[in-house]
């Protein structure tokens, strides 16, 4: 129709709909007065519903989306016009079906307190595109994939008096990948899936007595095996043909090993202060070299990355807060925090270090505070209901900052596409609490 007018531009919405269904069954056992046992059942459901809609069409009658490849668009070329509403780019269903068991037995006498804790469970998942028809490659429901996965974790608590403890805990996790590990966007399997290994070790000292509490611990996590999944593009020789395979990378490491404390402090009655500093050391531990032949090729694809020693990026590293709380009467809150941010390195995919020559740590996001304001008010009115005022101020400082960054190939801020901090803003709003 030569009178409707196709979107240059639009505006679209990405939903996600879940719905959750479990039962979580326990026994508990007092075998002595000192130990304890506890058993028990984990059962969950869950489906995701995902699609992408038009949201606005910023004045124009349609876009033009063919990803339906349900719909004939070569006998009916009017169903690939969009309209406000209608689905677009993807629309699938995640489904994933968890059962486990775990045991947990706890000791206490005296000062000490231990424990040991276990467990197994089964992760099994499926997709089902709205998009796809039953005789396209991978049709449009896929099998169950199934993975088995375990946890061991063990640690004390000693009590030192009435004020002061110590503790330990050492973990094990063989996890089941993540969901976008394992099936591609046309339904097929990716590759080289394998379960992430964790093990992780903390120790810790806390004190605390009326008006003072604060908590130190030193924790190292070491991952194995990452989920990460790479593609690699294959053209045949005859053909000319282009296909594009999809893989996981096997055998990515890391560690995370850091100090945090955190503290509050009750000045007076009206006052608290509460505060916290965390210092990590995140890196990528290892280089990486993965092969992959495909079922239907006499071919061999190999894939070096180049990451070991480099900062995990996408978080900073380095963080720390103060918050000033004052009560001035009875159901009354104000709130002053202050938040620091360092060792912020941009985001970037290891699987993009291929060369060895390139061992440039990430672009560092230059560090940046923020200073926010939350005031809440329990009206004295006599009232069925109450009335909560509440008002709040954030960035107060107006701080010019970068919030988040992509890596660029030079690893440099001249090429890097960040997104800015938020600016100066504040709201008001009146609460009903019944």
């Amino acid at each position: 129709d030569p009178n409707l007018h196709k979107a240059k531009g639009y505006l679209m919405n990405s939903i996600n709909q879940h719905n959750w269904y479990g039962y979580l069954g326990t026994v508990d056992i007092k075998s002595s007065k000192e130990l304890t046992i506890q058993t028990g059942l984990d059962l969950r459901s869950y489906t995701g519903e995902h699609w992408q809609e038009v949201r606005n069409l910023l004045g124009a009658d349609y876009v033009y989306n063919t990803s339906d490849k349900t719909l004939d668009y070569k006998n009916n070329p009017s169903l690939a016009l969009k309209k406000l509403g209608d689905k677009i780019n993807y629309h699938y269903d995640a489904n994933v079906i968890w059962y486990g068991g775990f045991f947990q037995t706890e000791y206490k006498k005296d000062e000490l307190t231990a424990y040991l804790n276990t467990s197994i469970s089964n992760t099994g998942y499926k997709r089902l595109d709205y998009f796809r028809t039953d005789t396209m490659p991978n049709g449009r429901e896929t099998a169950v994939q199934n993975f088995l996965g375990y946890t061991a974790k063990v640690g004390a608590n000693y009590n030192l008096n009435r004020s002061m403890n110590v503790f330990a805990n050492f973990g094990y996790y063989n996890r089941a990948p993540l969901y976008r590990n394992v099936f591609n966007n046309d339904n097929s399997l990716y590759s080289n899936i394998n379960n992430e290994k964790v093990t992780s070790m903390e120790v810790g000292y806390s004190y605390f007595d009326r008006s003072f509490r604060a908590n130190l611990n030193l924790y190292w996590t070491i991952w194995k095996d990452r989920s990460w999944y790479t593609s690699t593009n294959y053209t045949d020789p005859v053909t000319h043909a282009s296909t594009t395979y999809y893989y996981n990378l096997p055998g990515l490491g890391a560690n995370h090993k850091g100090v945090e404390l955190d503290f509050s402090w009750r000045i007076i009655k009206q006052i608290r202060i509460n505060g916290m500093i965390s210092i990590g050391d995140w890196r990528w531990t290892n280089d990486v070299t993965a092969t992959y032949t495909p079922e239907n090729l006499d071919t061999t694809f190999v894939k070096y990355v180049y990451a070991k020693d480099l900062k995990v990026g996408d978080a900073a590293q380095t963080t720390g807060s103060i918050t000033i709380n004052y009560y001035p009467i009875s159901k009354t809150s104000l709130s002053l925090t202050y938040t620091y941010f360092a060792d912020y390195y941009a985001n970037f995919s290891p699987e993009n270090r291929n060369d060895p020559n390139d061992r440039t740590q990430p672009w560092k996001l230059p560090s940046y505070g923020n200073l926010n304001f939350h005031f809440n008010m329990t009206l004295p009115v006599d009232l069925p209901f109450d009335l909560v005022l509440s008002a709040h101020g954030y960035n107060l400082l107006d701080s010019k900052y970068v919030a988040d960054a992509y890596d660029p190939p030079t690893h440099d801020a001249n090429a890097t596409r960040v997104w800015v901090g938020l600016p100066l803003r504040w709201n008001v709003g009146l609460q009903i609490v019944y």
